[in-house]
């Protein structure tokens, strides 16, 4: 109850920093305003003579839900798991980023991210070959690499998305005894996926920076992955017993694991004949 008063009263602060337009009617269809956004037409009430940086502020607030929201939902998101999902599912949306939006957002700048440091890896590895291969070799190979990752980066984050339906499929089997329809399951898949896409950025920085320790960030990865799904799944599908949530929170990944390796396997294959190597 005090998280949800916290919530609220940070939505309410939200609401009045701009309740007051700079106009009185609708720039778009006349309509008299009442607030910030026209209630006929939904057009918020732009200032035109405002600062040029709060332009940059308010694309990034319209299209990315960057405002003081996506604070409070990462905040959430990893301090109550599952939390989210059921207060999205509950229709209470506002005082949140959208959970595709979310995910859109942070696969985007994972993906930046991941596809930059298997440059610097390749380039690493193929670093000590380097001077033992004739140039012309060297730079076909590198151009080769190059190509490879670019069409990678393009059509990864794409099968990403498109398995995230599937794997609320899966969780529609696994507690289809339970209430929640598809895109309630759906709504938790998306969640997930986004404390997933972080934790593993983390991950792969504690990995380059202290590559002694990787089992270890191994073993702790995997196991708070299996801890996050395993409580999320007991608030979101609530009456489900902890030990019911941590074996279908395994199922799960490993089904979903087994896919996402095919689905790879089968992308590179694309990849190949696409660059002529099959």
């Amino acid at each position: 109850r005090l998280i949800l008063r916290q919530i609220e009263l940070k939505r309410l602060k939200r609401v009045r920093r701009k309740t007051v337009p700079s106009y009185t009617h609708c720039k778009n269809c006349g309509a008299e305003l009442k607030g910030m956004y026209c209630h006929r037409c939904g057009q918020y009430a732009l200032d035109v003579e405002q600062p040029f940086w709060k332009y940059f502020r308010q694309y990034f607030e319209n299209v990315y839900q960057f405002d003081s929201k996506v604070w409070v939902t990462l905040w959430m998101l990893f301090r109550r798991p599952g939390f989210l999902t059921s207060e999205f599912n509950a229709g209470k949306i506002v005082s949140y980023v959208h959970p595709m939006k979310l995910l859109m957002f942070i696969t985007v700048l994972f993906f930046l991210f991941f596809f930059s440091i298997a440059g610097e890896w390749l380039h690493v590895v193929n670093a000590p070959a380097v001077a033992d291969e004739p140039s012309a070799y060297t730079l076909e190979r590198t151009m080769f690499e190059n190509e490879f990752i670019g069409y990678a980066g393009k059509w990864t984050p794409i099968l990403v998305l498109l398995l995230a339906p599937f794997m609320a499929f899966l969780c529609r089997i696994l507690y289809r005894k339970h209430s929640t329809g598809y895109m309630g399951n759906f709504a938790f898949v998306l969640h997930l996926n986004s404390v997933t896409f972080i934790s593993l950025a983390a991950y792969l920085l504690l990995y380059r920076f202290f590559p002694a320790q990787s089992i270890l960030w191994t073993l702790i990865f995997f196991l708070y992955l299996l801890y996050y799904t395993t409580a999320a799944s007991h608030t979101v599908y609530t009456g489900t017993g902890w030990a019911k949530c941590a074996v279908k929170s395994v199922l799960m990944w490993t089904a979903f694991l087994l896919v996402v390796a095919s689905a790879l396997i089968g992308l590179t294959v694309l990849i190949a004949m696409k660059m002529d190597v099959l």
